[in-house]
């Protein structure tokens, strides 16, 4: 039962921690855009407990101390070519939202 306990405080601690980050993110993306509006959240489109997410998350420090891998882009310069890409009308058209992208 140990192990129930402990995985539960983990997806809490995950939890409150992709709350804090979504806020961050939120905020750093309204502001690339020169955008105002408020964001919300839907609660049917929230990560599950259950979301490999969880498992996928990852530090890229043990990557540069293994490799010397250093990230082409700040997340700043990632989103504004990001936003950037999503603002072409003709990217747009090849965009499919109603199938998972990657």
């Amino acid at each position: 039962m140990s192990g129930h306990s402990k995985w539960h405080s983990i997806r809490h601690k995950k939890g409150a921690t992709d709350a804090k980050r979504g806020k961050i993110f939120s905020k750093l993306i309204k502001e690339l855009m020169g955008s105002s509006i408020e964001v919300a959240a839907d609660k049917q489109r929230q990560r599950p407990d259950s979301s490999e997410v969880y498992r996928l998350c990852c530090d890229n420090n043990k990557n540069f101390s293994l490799t010397g891998f250093e990230p082409g882009y700040t997340l700043r310069q990632g989103l504004q070519e990001t936003i950037e890409w999503f603002s072409d009308a003709n990217n747009i058209k090849k965009y499919k939202s109603e199938i998972y992208n990657v």
